[in-house]
């Protein structure tokens, strides 16, 4: 019996993490595909501005009055959000269903491995450090979508400043960052990360393992 995978693709606003991630879903012919932007739609839903301020803004327009930029926001976001996260790996461990989980909340050294017990985690970060790609990927992004594309040229320093911050914090923690150029490398790196992972598993019997 193959072991549950739970592959988490973090990274910054505008690096095509949802893009890999469906590529990636259909490479392994996994179906359960699911956004921590969700998450926070939902948590939106049900708990007040007034109580948690930061669900109410993108991750981007968080800690703009910090000097210096501490992120401290951001990260208070991201631990509300991966509430949902811890249950949905949770979930899909007790159903035995692979998930592949994209979102920029996945934030290295907060989200809980331990809730994947049972299962082969891959966890990566995405990035992309050409400043023009990443424009001309928010543009592509705003044209698809009803988000104008103002609302990322004016946000572009912030964006790249917490994309740096994950990347950071990636590196600190040992998660694998991939410079997302093009889409088939990218899928083609993260398969090898999986193979890998797998094979660990299979290589020790009983063995329980987190990868990335």
């Amino acid at each position: 019996m193959s072991p549950t995978l739970v592959v988490l693709i973090g990274g910054g606003t505008g690096v095509g993490k949802s893009t890999v991630a469906s590529e990636l879903a259909r490479a392994l012919g996994i179906t359960h595909v699911s956004s921590t932007d969700l998450n926070r739609e939902i948590l939106r839903s049900v708990v007040s501005e007034n109580m948690a301020p930061e669900l109410a803004r993108s991750s981007f327009e968080l800690d703009r009055d910090a000097s210096p930029r501490a992120h401290a926001e951001f990260e208070r976001q991201a631990r509300q959000v991966l509430v949902g996260v811890r249950a949905e790996i949770q979930r899909a461990g007790r159903e035995g269903t692979s998930l592949i989980l994209e979102g920029i909340h996945l934030f290295p050294g907060l989200v809980d491995l331990g809730a994947a017990s049972g299962s082969v985690v891959v966890h990566v970060i995405l990035t992309l450090d050409d400043r023009d790609a990443l424009v001309q990927r928010l543009e592509k992004r705003a044209d698809e979508s009803a988000r104008p594309a103002e609302r990322y040229e004016d946000g572009l320093e912030a964006i790249r400043e917490l994309q740096g911050h994950l990347v950071t914090s990636a590196r600190r923690t040992g998660v694998p960052v991939i410079e997302n150029r093009h889409v088939d490398a990218t899928v083609r790196v993260m398969r090898h990360l999986i193979d890998e992972a797998l094979e660990s598993v299979r290589a020790t019997p009983g063995m329980e393992r987190a990868a990335g």
